[in-house]
């Protein structure tokens, strides 16, 4: 089983597509020929390097979160994306972000159907996360936090975190709605 710091370089016709996990990779793969379920697929950690055009993030972001909102969804809703917030501190499995420079890091969200990708930004590098509903936890304490797939990234709560409350508070309900179509049906007992 490979680690998480083990990285492929995606090339296609001789040029670089974009670096990702290598097991993020291998599903990617298996998602275009379609020799890895959803299901199976559902459960692997989504960090690219999305700082190119990348066919496989992009393929795993439409199989996972389904198609990016439409013209008349965007103009219903409002908006889609949060502003950018700072970023207090994230896990060991952002790769991109490692910053060697102690430079402000910022991350904005991107709303799906089904879920949500974050992009952050250090310096030349972008980073996409992918996260399902399902899978997305949000702690909001001294800083806002997204947990997901083992994963976390921590907000501060400034001016940044204050203009996307309206944001955030769509996000969840865009979580509940979804988690919604999965409820377990409540009977009566017969005591």
């Amino acid at each position: 089983m490979p680690i998480a710091s083990d990285l492929l370089l995606g090339v296609k016709n001789g040029k670089e597509i974009g670096t990702m996990y290598f097991i993020v990779a291998s599903a990617a793969e298996g998602v275009k020929r379609n020799k890895l379920n959803k299901r199976r697929l559902k459960h692997i950690n989504m960090v690219f390097d999305s700082t190119h055009p990348n066919e496989d993030f992009d393929q795993c972001a439409l199989t996972k979160l389904g198609p990016a909102y439409g013209l008349i969804d965007r103009i219903r809703m409002g908006r889609i994306g949060s502003r950018r917030m700072m970023i207090h501190s994230y896990s060991e499995g952002f790769w991109p972000l490692k910053n060697k420079f102690q430079d402000i890091l910022y991350a904005n969200i991107e709303l799906r159907p089904n879920g949500i990708i974050v992009y952050a930004v250090n310096g030349g590098k972008r980073m996409g996360w992918v996260v399902a509903y399902h899978e997305l936890i949000i702690f909001d304490s001294d800083h806002f936090s997204i947990h997901a797939q083992g994963l976390v990234i921590k907000f501060e709560k400034n001016r940044n975190y204050t203009e996307n409350k309206s944001f955030i508070r769509m996000m969840m309900q865009k979580r509940l709605e979804y988690l919604s179509h999965y409820e377990m049906p409540l009977y009566p007992s017969n005591h």
